[in-house]
């Protein structure tokens, strides 16, 4: 993935952005929001529902600016580099690109506990998606909207066919498949691969490697942007919360935290 950004890295993105993410556990009923969840969840009163509303509307446009323009620049190394590539290579890409697509969702499979007959409703969004994706990174900045409601379009078909269960451990999954591809130890192990199986020459390699670096210092400010972005969301919300809301809302942060640690541990072992 680390050339070709597959759909479900996209998809790991918007949990990265906070679009997934609730401060409370996911309600059971699939029309209830996050706000609705954690207005359950905490008491929430009238006043402190709208004033969190306006401050997920206003960090979700903040969120979403900040992970445009990561997915743009990613779209822009991937093309970057695929003008290094012959015909002949560039023709392996699609290939790849599946085979890539169906191990991501794979290890999604055995994380979430996914069927057989729930990966054949995913595997053709992923894939639809994808395209999406990057045909709005090609648009550039003029894209922002229409790339604002495509995650939302993104995340909506994938809810619907996960269980309620799924839906709640999906975050955790998919943050942790962010924190992968951003690795720059991983993300190398994964160009060299990808090199290997396209049997890219020495002077190819010397160029993907350079387009790979230059990308790689592009893409730090805005992954750091929006990691900061959560943090001050999360800042907003608590100063609505009580000092009771607060320790609950930190409780479940923490639970959540703990709990997206343990795949990376399993994986070490």
């Amino acid at each position: 993935m680390t050339w070709h950004r597959t759909a479900l890295a996209a998809l790991a993105l918007v949990a990265a952005a906070g679009v997934f993410a609730a401060d409370a556990p996911k309600p059971e009923a699939k029309g209830h929001d996050r706000l609705d969840a954690m207005a359950a969840k905490l008491g929430l009163n009238d006043q402190q529902k709208d004033q969190i509303r306006e401050i997920h509307k206003d960090y979700g446009h903040k969120l979403a600016d900040a992970e445009h323009q990561l997915w743009t620049l990613h779209h822009e190394e991937h093309e970057a580099m695929g003008k290094v590539l012959t015909d002949e290579q560039r023709a392996k890409v699609p290939g790849l690109l599946k085979a890539a697509r169906d191990k991501d969702l794979q290890k999604m499979a055995g994380e979430l506990g996914i069927t057989d007959e729930q990966k054949k409703e995913l595997e053709p969004i992923l894939e639809e998606h994808e395209k999406k994706f990057h045909e709005l990174a090609a648009k550039g900045e003029g894209a922002r909207e229409q790339y604002h409601q495509q995650r939302h379009e993104f995340h909506e078909a994938i809810a619907k066919v996960l269980t309620n269960e799924q839906r709640e451990k999906l975050p955790g999954v998919l943050r942790e498949e962010y924190h992968q591809w951003r690795d720059p130890v991983a993300r190398r192990g994964h160009l060299k691969a990808l090199a290997d199986e396209l049997g890219l020459s020495a002077e190819q390699r010397t160029q993907v490697e350079k387009i790979h670096k230059e990308y790689d210092e592009k893409t730090t400010e805005p992954a750091s942007q929006l990691k900061q972005l959560r943090k001050d969301e999360h800042a907003a919300v608590d100063k609505v919360l009580t000092d009771e809301q607060r320790a609950k809302v930190q409780k479940w942060r923490q639970e959540r935290e703990a709990g997206e640690k343990k795949p990376a541990a399993n994986e070490k072992n």
